[in-house]
């Protein structure tokens, strides 16, 4: 329920603070006096778009917070899952900076206005009669019977439903193509064997070929370590002179101490001459002319360059890269290709759920169509409109859409003998609100809709219809909140609660205020709306009539 309204610096309404009862109340004032502004300031607290030519800020900022009274079983789990802090009183605000910046809140925590929006139409019903041509709307229709039936749950399961089958849809467009493009797997799966059987290692090219450097220059390295021996070995070779040269060293040490670092460095040499024939010795014995061997190493480089090349690599190492790419990329090719399968029994599994699913929502939807029928019926027969016929009419889709597999639409006459037509040809405004008014007073004693606020949804009728809307308006009050915006004096005098809308001018700058009415000023705004500036005593005993009755 709308609890109250504060507005601050929105249009002409320099400040306003409004507590709102529960029940039907009623809003009138003089054209231009400034309803449509408390209206569109309120549609701005619910998510609505900001005319910033309207708002004439003047450099202060814009507030209007639309208060609400919550039910914790019906809101709090809902709140949680949108991450929204719950409060019983919760509050819808907009603030709107000079430069013409909008920020929303929920319980002063910041949302998109999404999110404002959504919870907002959820609380409240705005309606006015530049509304009605939602009456060819199919959605409002079908938003309508659910509501009328409380068929949410199982609007909610097939939706849920059709949401799968639109996710897996989209997951098989996706797996069709890896990276964009289409690959030939039985190719990819060759070439990755071919490189998996040449059992290439990182170091191998390297490492053969360096061994092919040496076997094929063996015999020229075997005759350069044999001179290096001989050159070491004979009696004036390197072990004799080195063994001399050392020995002189020493001496020196013994001479002195000073000499025990340069000693230490000719001892250093001596070590690394020794390691250095060692190391050749051991080259002596792995060094061997082997003609077979040699072919083996150069056929396996061979081979190794004719991979490179075919394959469109540098090394060794790119070959690899590549055998770890295409391993990856047939993985995930046989990976997804198991999920297109499986992906496509789901398909199938949901796509009969949906169906399903949508028919039972149609059968349950058809069920309520004789009794709305009637209900519209005779309601508008209370309203001057005897002789209408309404009906609603189905044509089943092609293939399901988002609110089910079946289209509705309303047929409509307002007169005896004339053919039904779709609503939106053939009813005059007049009879559009009349019509609209009887379906919201079944959307609201069908569903408890909490809040209800109806924009001139009267004008175009008087006399007898306007006090049947009148009792329509206040029969709707007992359900739910109302309040409506109204010209009719019938319509004024049947609200529980009265609001004046007035313009006043103090030292030159206009304003708009809100004033709660008691009985005797109801009176005599009553006895205005019947004749006129100039309130007569008939038309002050009228309008007191129509208060008491």
């Amino acid at each position: 329920m709308l609890n109250g309204l504060y507005i601050k610096n929105f249009a002409l309404i320099n400040s306003l603070d409004q507590r709102i009862e529960q029940g039907f109340t009623v809003l009138t004032g003089e054209t231009g006096a400034g309803k449509s502004i408390l209206l569109g300031a309120l549609q701005l607290a619910l998510g609505g778009r900001a005319d910033l030519k309207n708002l004439t800020l003047d450099g202060k900022k814009c507030i209007v917070e639309a208060e609400f009274i919550l039910d914790p079983k019906k809101w709090k789990v809902f709140f949680e899952k949108n991450d929204w802090d719950f409060s019983e009183s919760t509050t819808l605000r907009r603030e709107i900076v000079p430069n013409g910046k909008s920020r929303a809140f929920i319980n002063d925590s910041p949302v998109k206005l999404e999110g404002l929006r959504c919870l907002s139409e959820m609380l409240i019903d705005v309606h006015s009669q530049r509304d009605s041509f939602f009456l060819k709307n199919p959605q409002f229709i079908i938003d309508f019977l659910d509501s009328f039936g409380d068929l949410h749950a199982q609007r909610d399961n097939y939706e849920t439903t059709y949401n799968k089958l639109n996710k897996i849809k989209s997951k098989l467009n996706n797996l069709n193509t890896l990276n964009g493009e289409n690959i030939d797997l039985d190719y990819l799966k060759f070439v990755l064997d071919e490189l998996k059987s040449a059992n290439l290692k990182l170091s191998e090219e390297n490492d053969l070929t360096n061994e092919l450097e040496i076997l094929s220059s063996s015999e020229e390295i075997q005759l350069l370590f044999d001179e290096i021996r001989f050159m070491s070995e004979n009696e004036n070779g390197l072990d004799n002179n080195l063994s001399r040269w050392m020995g002189c060293f020493h001496k020196l040490k013994q001479k002195s101490n000073i000499f025990s670092s340069i000693r230490n460095e000719a001892s250093s040499v001596q070590d690394m001459y020794q390691t250095i024939m060692y190391n050749l010795e051991s080259w002596t014995e792995k060094i061997d002319a082997n003609p077979n061997r040699l072919k083996e190493v150069e056929e396996r480089l061979a081979f190794i360059e004719q991979l490179k090349l075919k394959h469109r690599a540098s090394s060794v190492e790119g070959l690899l890269n590549l055998e770890s790419l295409w391993q990856d990329q047939i993985e995930e090719i046989e990976n997804k290709s198991r999920d297109v399968k499986n992906f496509q029994q789901e398909l199938l599994k949901l796509e009969k759920e949906v169906l399903h699913t949508a028919e039972l929502l149609h059968q349950k939807r058809s069920k309520l169509f004789s009794s709305i029928e009637k209900n519209v019926i005779d309601s508008l027969g209370n309203l001057n409109m005897k002789g209408t016929k309404f009906i609603i009419r189905t044509s089943k889709l092609s293939s399901p859409a988002i609110y089910g597999n079946y289209k509705y639409s309303i047929d409509f006459s307002a007169n005896s003998g004339q053919s039904l037509m779709p609503v939106e040809k053939v009813a005059s405004g007049g009879e559009r609100n009349r019509l609209f008014l009887v379906l919201k007073s079944l959307f609201a004693k069908g569903v408890g809709l909490e809040t209800i606020i109806f924009d001139e949804i009267d004008s175009g009728v008087s006399g007898e219809t306007a006090a049947k809307m009148a009792e329509m308006f206040s029969d709707i009050g007992k359900h739910s909140q109302v309040i409506a915006i109204t010209h009719l004096p019938q319509v004024a005098a049947a609200g529980s609660y009265h609001w004046k809308v007035q313009k006043n001018i103090e030292e030159g700058r206009t304003s708009t205020q809100l004033k709660n009415l008691d009985f005797d000023e109801r009176q005599e705004e009553i006895a205005r709306l019947l004749t006129g500036e100039k309130v007569s005593e008939a038309a002050m005993a009228q309008a007191k009539f129509l208060l008491e009755n």
